[in-house]
């Protein structure tokens, strides 16, 4: 990922950023919720993140005008250490 991590959109944001969804996302259930920046599309015109929305701990495909920066950023480590997998002896992820 630290490859990755250097990449800063036109406006500033990279991964890690601390974001807050908008009252006017078009996904009514993840309104005034907070995550963070996880990914970016790689084609110049679409402007569209990956958010990992603290909650529901799950990513979403948000355009740019559906969040808000709020100046705080994770680190990888913040990131990672949350991250907690059960995978069988088959190498089948549990949950």
């Amino acid at each position: 990922m630290s490859g990755e991590a250097a990449f800063h959109s036109a406006d500033g944001l990279t991964y890690f950023d601390v974001v807050t969804i908008k009252d006017t996302c078009q996904y009514e259930e993840l309104r005034g919720l907070r995550g963070h920046l996880a990914g970016h599309s790689r084609v110049p015109t679409d402007t569209s993140w990956s958010v990992f929305v603290f909650g529901p701990d799950m990513c979403w495909r948000l355009n740019r005008e559906d969040f808000d920066p709020t100046g705080e950023r994770l680190t990888e480590e913040d990131v990672m250490s949350d991250v907690h997998l059960r995978v069988s002896s088959k190498g089948e992820l549990l949950g």
